[in-house]
C-alpha cells in the first residue's frame, strides 16, 4: 500500500502535498459534520457546569488572579467537596477564553455562572438561571466542534505518519460514521483537548519508538511527559494513563533489545519531570504564593507548633489556630491529594454500579455496539490488534520495535485503562479509547488492502509466467 501511494504521488515533494490535500479534504469534512448537529442533540445537564466553571476560571487565569480560596471555588451541590479540590483546569480555560472572546463579539453570547441541580427539572434549572442562554450554549459547543476537528485532524496525521494516508482516511470516516461519538463530540464539555493532548502522547510514542540515538530518546521521552502533563492539566487521569503507557512502551522496548534498561529509565525520570513541571506550571491551586510567604511568619509558625503540645479537633483553641504559611507551601500537596479525593467522591456518589453485573460484557457493549459506526467493526479492530502483534513478534525477530506496533500499544493501554481503572461507566470516558479503535481499524484496513494488492500482483506475475511456458513450449 505504501508503495502504491509513493508511487502515485512521486516526488517526496509531491507527497507532502498530497498528505496536506487530504488533510485540508479531512478538516473540512469533520468540522462540517460536526457543525451541522450543533444546535440538534439534546441538551446534557453537564454541560452547564462545564460552561459555568469555564467562564469562571477563565475569568481568574486572565485576571492573575491566585488566591487559593478562589481557585478552591466550592459549588453547590458537590458534596461538601470545592470544584477546585477535583479538577485540574486547563480544559476549563480552553473553553472559556474562547468562549469569553466570543461575548465581547457576540451579543447572543452571555457570561454564565450558574450550576445546574440534578434535583429539578429542566424548565425548573431554566427558571432560577441554573441554564445557559442559547447562545451562549451554541457558542460553547462550537467552540468544541472546532477542538474537535483539530483532535480528528491529529489523528489523521498520526496514522499517516506509522501507515499512510488511506489508513487516516479510513480511520476518519469511521469516527465520523459513530452517532454516539457525534453527539458527545458537539456538547460544550472540556473531552475534545483531553483528546488533542492523548493524541500527542501517541505522537510522542511513535517519536520513541524511532529514536535511535541517547539524544531522540531523550528528547522524545521529555515530549511525552509534557504531553502527559497537559492531559493531566485537563483531567487528572491523563499522567496515570500517559505514565502507564510510557512503561509499557519502555518494557516492550527492554524485551525486544530495542532500549537499554539504564537508557529507560533515564527516560522515565525526564518524563515524569517534565510532566509535573506542566501541571505546576498550569494549576495556581498547587503552588504556593510568593506573595504571601514571609520568612519571619513561617519561622514564628514552626517554634509554636514544636513548642505546643498536640491540639486535638475537640479543644475550643482548634478553630482559631491557623498557620497561614504552613498552609500556604503545603499547597503543592493538593495535586497528589486529588487521587484520594475523587477516589472518596466516586464511592459517595455510588455511579459504579452503571457497570451492571459483569463489567467486561458492559465495557464491551458500549465500545463495539454503542460507539460502533457500523454493525461488526469490532471485526477490524481485532484483525487490528492480531496486525499489531504480528508486528511485534517481526520486532523481535528483528531486534526492534516496528513503528506499526505503536498504535497496537496505544489502543492496548487506552482499552486497559479504561477496563480495569475507571469506577464509573460515563460515556464520555470512552472517546479517547473509541479514537484509538478508529486509529488501529484504519490501519488494519491498509494493512488488508497492502496484503490484497500483493496477492494479486504475485498471482499476475505467476500468471505471467505461465503463458511465458507455453509460448515456448
Amino acid at each position: 500500500m505504501d508503495g502504491t501511494l509513493k508511487r502515485i504521488s512521486g516526488h517526496p515533494a509531491t507527497r507532502i502535498a498530497f498528505r496536506i490535500i487530504c488533510m485540508i479534504v479531512v478538516a473540512v469534512t469533520s468540522y462540517m459534520a460536526l457543525r451541522g448537529r450543533i444546535a440538534e442533540i439534546p441538551y446534557h445537564h453537564d454541560e452547564a457546569g462545564w460552561i459555568s466553571s469555564s467562564f469562571y476560571y477563565s475569568t481568574l487565569w486572565g485576571s492573575g488572579d491566585r488566591s487559593f480560596e478562589r481557585w478552591a471555588y466550592i459549588a453547590p451541590g458537590l458534596t461538601g467537596y470545592a470544584w477546585g479540590y477535583l479538577q485540574t483546569h486547563l480544559g476549563q480555560f480552553m473553553l472559556g477564553a474562547p468562549l469569553t472572546y466570543q461575548m465581547v463579539h457576540d451579543d447572543e453570547v452571555d457570561p454564565f455562572f450558574g450550576f445546574y441541580s440534578y434535583m429539578h427539572t429542566l424548565e425548573e434549572n431554566r427558571l432560577h438561571g441554573a441554564f445557559p442562554s442559547s447562545g451562549t450554549l451554541l457558542g460553547a459547543r462550537h467552540i468544541n466542534v472546532l477542538y474537535w476537528t483539530l483532535c480528528i485532524v491529529l489523528m489523521f496525521l498520526l496514522a499517516s505518519a506509522v501507515a499512510n494516508e488511506f489508513a487516516g482516511v479510513v480511520a476518519v470516516a469511521i469516527l465520523l460514521l459513530s452517532d454516539s461519538f457525534m453527539d458527545g463530540a458537539t456538547r460544550a464539555m472540556i473531552d475534545a483537548p483531553n483528546g488533542i493532548f492523548y493524541l500527542g502522547i501517541g505522537f510522542s510514542a511513535v517519536a520513541v519508538a524511532r529514536a535511535n540515538s541517547m539524544r531522540t530518546f531523550l528528547g522524545a521521552s521529555t515530549l511525552f511527559g509534557l504531553f502527559c502533563g497537559l492531559a493531566c492539566s485537563v483531567k487528572v487521569t491523563g499522567l496515570v494513563f500517559g505514565m502507564g503507557f510510557l512503561l509499557v512502551l519502555y518494557l516492550v522496548g527492554i524485551a525486544l533489545a530495542k532500549f537499554p534498561a539504564r537508557r529507560c529509565i533515564a527516560g522515565v525520570m525526564l518524563a515524569g519531570i517534565s510532566a509535573l513541571f506542566v501541571v505546576y506550571a498550569l494549576n495556581p491551586l498547587f503552588c504556593p504564593s510568593v506573595e504571601a510567604f514571609s520568612a519571619s511568619a513561617l519561622k514564628q509558625e514552626v517554634v509554636e507548633i514544636s513548642g505546643r503540645p498536640p491540639i486535638w479537633k475537640d479543644d475550643p483553641h482548634y478553630p482559631a489556630m491557623k498557620y497561614e504559611q504552613l498552609a500556604n507551601l503545603s499547597r503543592v500537596l493538593e495535586f497528589p491529594l486529588l487521587y484520594p479525593r475523587w477516589h472518596h467522591f466516586l464511592e459517595l456518589s455510588k455511579a459504579g454500579r452503571a457497570w451492571g453485573e459483569s463489567r467486561l460484557e458492559t465495557f464491551h457493549s458500549h465500545l463495539f455496539i454503542e460507539f460502533a459506526a457500523f454493525p461488526f467493526q469490532w471485526v477490524l479492530v481485532v484483525l487490528g490488534v492480531v496486525f499489531g502483534v504480528g508486528r511485534l513478534i517481526q520486532s523481535a525477530r528483528e531486534r526492534t520495535l516496528h513503528v506499526r506496533a505503536v498504535p497496537f500499544l496505544y489502543f492496548a493501554a487506552n482499552y486497559g485503562f479504561i477496563l480495569l481503572l475507571m469506577k464509573h461507566n460515563w460515556d464520555r470516558y470512552y472517546y479517547t479509547t473509541v479514537v484509538a479503535a478508529c486509529l488501529l481499524a484504519g490501519i488494519c484496513a491498509s494493512e488488508i488492502v497492502a496484503s490484497v494488492i500483493w496477492l494479486w500482483r504475485r498471482a499476475r506475475s505467476t500468471g505471467d509466467g505461465d503463458l511465458v511456458e507455453i509460448k515456448m513450449s
